[in-house]
């Protein structure tokens, strides 16, 4: 049996996760001017990203657990109402 062509399942969640985190630090950093938030979209920005960095900490140090659902929907949550804030509308920016 060739191990390396097989990937468990905490791998291939593993990799979804960190393509989701990647998606949203990505999004953000492409839609936000940080220089010309308000005081309230800046602390969410600053919110959205430390959550972030955290889950995706957490990913490379094989903490998988601590990266659940609640995590990537309080992401979501917080980047959506960044968005709403800063004036981006009309898309979905999850990707799944």
């Amino acid at each position: 049996m060739d191990i390396d062509n097989e990937k468990p399942k905490y791998f291939e969640a593993r990799e979804n996760l960190m393509r989701r985190l990647n998606f949203h630090l990505q999004s953000i950093e492409e839609y936000c001017d940080v220089d010309n938030m308000t005081k309230e979209a800046k602390k969410i920005y600053d919110e959205v990203y430390s959550l972030i960095a955290q889950a995706m900490h957490n990913l490379e140090t094989e903490k998988l657990d601590k990266v659940d659902e609640s995590v990537m929907r309080k992401i979501q949550e917080k980047t959506e109402r960044l968005y709403s804030l800063i004036g981006k509308k009309g898309e979905n920016h999850e990707v799944q």
